[in-house]
């Protein structure tokens, strides 16, 4: 499969691809109490795959190589921009909070 075809980071030295600098934008309410890096290291950690399911198995994979940028990353929390977050798209740049305009 083209999940299984992925070389891990560590054993694929003859790979050309290097993964570029990342910024991770985390809002602040996702959070659930951690602090932005907890969250991120979280995220990339891969998962338990006790069937073997191969999409599980791609996800782990894409997680591995992004943690593998660890020393390539900076994480920024951002609070949310205003508390009607489904009406964002219709709001104007003046209806949203100023602490959000202004990170």
């Amino acid at each position: 499969t083209e999940a299984s075809s992925l070389a891990s980071p560590a054993s694929s030295a003859s790979s050309s691809f290097k993964i570029p600098s990342l910024l991770w934008l985390i809002q602040r309410d996702f959070l659930e109490g951690r602090s932005v890096d907890e969250m991120v290291k979280d995220a990339l950690r891969p998962v338990n795959n006790p069937s073997g399911d191969s999409s599980v198995e791609h996800l782990n994979q894409i997680r591995t190589h992004l943690s593998s940028a660890a020393r390539n990353y900076a994480t920024l929390g951002m609070c949310q921009p205003h508390l009607e977050r489904t009406k964002l798209c219709e709001l104007s740049p003046q209806e949203l909070d100023p602490k959000y305009l202004n990170q």
